[in-house]
């Protein structure tokens, strides 16, 4: 992954301990593995430590924050879904 950043594996084990929601997979051997959308998510952290200067900590925060209101989006749209269905059920109910 560090690789892929382009960043030294030092500096990469240092985000991975400060950011441990972003975990790697486990294969049958034990080697850790991270797939695509966690690349997406390292570069992410990438682009807010390096691009806009934050500290890892101020980094892992913001991406906190960011996880949330995904969270809350996600949860938002379960309930929309569930208004909709109540809302058509009641419409065939009528007619």
């Amino acid at each position: 992954m560090a690789k892929a950043l382009g960043i030294s594996t030092a500096t990469f084990q240092k985000w991975e301990t400060q950011f441990d929601n972003i975990a790697p997979q486990y294969d049958d051997k034990g080697n850790r593995y991270y797939i695509e959308s966690d690349l997406a998510t390292w570069q992410r952290v990438q682009q807010l430590i390096r691009e806009r200067g934050m500290s890892v900590e101020s980094a892992r925060q913001e991406f906190d924050r960011l996880a949330a209101l995904e969270e809350e989006k996600r949860a938002a749209i379960q309930k929309l879904k569930a208004i909709r269905g109540f809302l058509t059920q009641m419409a065939a109910d009528f007619e």
